[in-house]
């Protein structure tokens, strides 16, 4: 006999069912649960080793950088191996080095305190965010205020680089770094090379030796080197190939192949009953739902209720009606009815997503250009999956001739998951999933084994 084992795996639990093929028929089925790997407040056990890995690598990553501004200084004879042994020593007569930062901006600095000034701005080289979408991030998030809120004292106040801020300004006197996880005192990388330029200009205006636009090109390259981001290459090995052609790489889920794929499944799927019976829904009918999940941001089961016109009597298989309340009894509530089919049956998030972000930049007439050629989103699902920065995706919608708005809105896009399948099998399988079949019929029609395999 054959028999297929499946298994649904989760975090804290393993659904399996035992199938007989021979006989179609469920053998066995069952769950084993377990407790999920996570502390009582439910972050991951794992959390305090990453979190320690990433001040390991930040350390290491800082003592390298460091290490190369001191050979730089040598290189550029600002001092000696041996001076430099002793250059960060601090006596009582040692000027604060904010407060050369400032007087740097002004006359003449010896060599030893310029030094001092370049270890010190290398130490802590201020935010760069990566991808605009980073903002949607918490912590990000508190980090971004602060670089925001210091933007502005700046402005406001007049002065000239962040040096002179935090030397005078009295929002910084006490403290000059974060504490207690705050990032009141956190600057933007930017802010930190103006600053550079305008201490190097000066500095050369001055009759500073040690001030070459050749020596200030290669501090800039140090202080602001950054690891490299994963690979468009490397990020391709990573996607997984698709379930049925093996040699095709898995479509983002927020493509339009692959919602139009998910929305047609859902639509087929979808089972109505009235009094046990099951009520057929039309290829007009169904034409709407579809439809109206372009228009629509999001499509609740009230939606499909009020779009079909079905009965009050009708109810949706897929949901459940029934509540218990204290003495256990399990009875249908009229007035429950309405909130349990405020449930979401489909949201097509690509989609709605990039019609928001061009709505947001007052350019929504864009997206016109989206619904006449929808495989634009295709791309742009692309970019945001092959890519980990912002310059890269530019880079990559730029070769593929995308509008100069349409790219700037895209950037405030975040796509991160992809599918099961490739473009190449889902546009086998959509013109059968159109004519209303359900995704099995469909693999089988265009000659697909459902259960995986070509």
């Amino acid at each position: 006999m054959k028999y297929t084992i499946g298994l649904d795996i989760g975090i804290a639990s393993i659904g399996w069912a035992v199938i007989n093929n021979d006989k179609s028929r469920i053998e066995d089925l069952g769950v084993r649960v377990f407790k999920k790997a996570e502390e009582a407040d439910g972050k991951s056990l794992n959390l305090a080793r990453r979190e320690a890995r990433g001040i390991r690598r930040r350390i290491r990553r800082r003592a390298m950088r460091m290490k190369k501004v001191k050979e730089l200084l040598v290189k550029y004879k600002l001092v000696t191996e041996k001076e430099l042994e002793k250059l960060y020593i601090i006596k009582e007569d040692t000027t604060d080095v904010w407060k050369l930062r400032t007087i740097a901006l002004d006359k003449l600095i010896d060599r030893k305190d310029w030094a001092r000034v370049l270890t010190n701005i290398a130490k802590r080289r201020g935010y760069k965010s990566n991808r605009k979408t980073d903002e949607e991030d918490k912590e990000v998030g508190k980090l971004s205020k602060g670089t925001l809120e210091n933007k502005k004292i700046l402005e406001e106040k007049g002065y000239r680089t962040i040096g002179e801020m935090f030397f005078k300004d009295e929002k910084f006197t006490e403290n000059k770094r974060n504490k207690g996880g705050e990032y009141n005192n956190t600057v933007l990388r930017a802010m930190l090379i103006d600053e550079i330029h305008i201490l190097f200009e000066n500095q050369r205006k001055f009759g500073n030796e040690f001030a070459s636009k050749e020596f200030e090109k290669e501090y800039i390259d140090i202080v602001t080197f950054q690891k490299p981001y994963i690979t468009t290459e490397l990020l391709e090995k990573m996607l997984g190939n698709c379930t049925f052609e093996e040699k095709e790489h898995r479509a983002p889920k927020n493509s339009y192949t692959f919602e139009r794929f998910m929305l047609l499944q859902k639509i087929n799927n979808l089972n109505i009953k009235l009094n046990g019976e099951k009520i057929e829904i039309s290829q007009e009918q169904k034409k709407k739902l579809e439809n109206l999940a372009y228009k629509q941001s999001e499509i609740k089961y009230s939606h499909i209720r009020k779009i079909l016109e079905l009965p009050k009597e009708a109810r949706f298989n897929d949901l459940n009606y029934f509540i218990k309340k204290k003495n256990q009894e399990e009875i249908l509530e009229e007035d429950l009815i309405k909130k349990v089919e405020e449930q979401k049956f489909i949201k097509l998030e690509g989609w709605h997503k990039i019609k928001k972000a061009l709505k947001e930049i007052n350019k929504e007439e864009k997206f016109e250009l989206i619904e006449q050629n929808s495989e634009l989103q295709n791309i742009i699902a692309d970019a945001l999956i092959r890519n980990k920065t912002d310059e890269t995706i530019k880079e990559y919608l730029k070769k593929q001739n995308l509008d100069e708005d349409l790219i700037e809105a895209v950037l405030k896009i975040n796509f991160t998951k992809v599918g099961h399948l490739s473009y190449k099998a889902m546009n086998k399988i959509i013109p059968e999933l159109e004519k209303g079949i359900t995704y099995d019929k469909a693999c089988e029609n265009v000659g697909y084994e459902f259960k995986g395999r070509k």
